[in-house]
């Protein structure tokens, strides 16, 4: 890039690597898209960990319409005052 005070552009580099990267970004878009409707089932353990007052006031009255959307998750939800190291625990 070629950067003034007043304009930014591409050097002739840089409009090369653009012009070399661009139908690849495509295949690459093309690619996801494709891929992104398998894993439309959201399924699998999850569990949620929060202090208590914010688990009752935020988090479930929000799980019913989440469980009932996700049949398939099972959840184990742990609202606690206490400390929770979430790297070393389980």
């Amino acid at each position: 890039l070629q950067r003034t005070t007043r304009r930014l552009m591409l050097t002739p580099a840089g409009q090369e690597l653009l012009d070399t990267l661009a139908p690849m970004r495509s295949v690459l878009a093309a690619a996801e898209s494709r891929i992104a409707g398998r894993h439309s089932l959201v399924r699998g353990p999850l569990r949620v960990t929060a202090p208590t007052s914010f688990g009752r006031m935020h988090v479930v009255p929000t799980l019913p319409a989440f469980l009932a959307a996700h049949a398939e998750v099972s959840l184990a939800i742990d609202l606690s005052d206490e400390f929770v190291d979430l790297l070393d625990g389980r």
